[in-house]
């Protein structure tokens, strides 16, 4: 993708975050999911690293490549016309590695990335722990260096775990969510992710005191996309849940197979007229 679009992908990212109305960002872990959405209306889409990893048959947290969680996004960039979102978790390294992200996936058109603080864990089994603020501030200060040098716009979500550090005392950690973002925010970032499962009086605090756009994840709260536009969330997101509903529904698929001989009972599903659609839609648009 030219610079031109690739900027232009990521402005009307930025726009979205900053519109008086919520940012509903569903996850996507393909082309096909991301095509779903775009379908439906949706405004951008969040590539989930999760989620990618998840349709790959292993875990996140480093162990699928940044090389192929590159190529999958590359694929889910080119699939749609809307600004799609990569999940680079803690950027895949220091300072440095963080610089090479940016720049190919700026490169590929990713309208901006997640980069979170969570320190590196051995396994999902490891307690939570925060990575110390000022290396997480050099990463930050590597992409916003990064940016600029190839005249992007790219955009910076940047994620605190601190709501989920584990044995924390909830107000100490609440008090370090909303220093981290701020000074994420000091130091470039576009959008200020918290992490973990906020109340409405948490999420109330945390938007009045962050000073920038806040984001929430969706999946883990039982508040609606109005309760949290009424609260002052500028974007709210849903992960892996496309990854994790395609599961789901690929098991209802196999069992009902195996116990009534037939999938009769789950047959109301997109079919494959419908999904050619979506699948050749942007090329004859691109083409007339």
């Amino acid at each position: 993708m030219n610079q031109a679009d690739a900027n232009a992908r990521s402005r009307r990212f930025r726009e979205l975050i900053n519109a008086p109305e919520i940012l509903v960002m569903p996850g996507v872990h393909d082309p096909l999911s991301a095509k779903v959405f775009q379908s439906l209306g949706f405004k951008a889409v969040q590539c989930s690293s999760w989620g990618i990893a998840a349709a790959n048959g292993l875990p996140e947290g480093g162990i699928h490549s940044f090389g192929d969680h590159r190529e999958a996004v590359r694929k889910i960039v080119q699939a749609v016309d809307i600004p799609a979102n990569a999940d680079m978790e803690a950027g895949y390294g220091g300072p440095h590695h963080v610089a090479q992200v940016v720049r190919e996936l700026v490169q590929i058109g990713a309208a901006g990335m997640n980069m979170e603080d969570r320190a590196w864990r051995n396994s999902h089994r490891d307690p939570v722990r925060l990575a110390p603020l000022e290396y997480q501030l050099e990463k930050i200060a590597a992409v916003v260096d990064t940016r600029r040098a190839l005249g992007s716009e790219f955009v910076l979500n940047a994620r605190t775990d601190a709501l989920t550090v584990t044995g924390a005392d909830p107000e100490q950690m609440m008090a370090e969510a909303i220093k981290r973002a701020n000074a994420f925010r000091k130091a470039g970032a576009d959008l200020l992710f918290i992490w973990g499962a906020p109340t409405r009086e948490q999420i109330a605090r945390l938007v009045k005191e962050i000073d920038g756009p806040v984001a929430i994840s969706g999946h883990a709260i039982k508040l609606t996309v109005g309760d949290l536009e009424e609260l002052g969330v500028a974007r709210v997101s849903y992960g892996s849940m496309s990854v994790d509903m395609e599961a789901s529904a690929v098991g209802r698929l196999g069992k009902a197979i195996l116990e009534e001989g037939s999938f009769a009972s789950v047959a109301d599903f997109m079919h494959e007229t419908d999904i050619r659609g979506l699948i050749y839609g942007r090329v004859l648009r691109t083409a007339t």
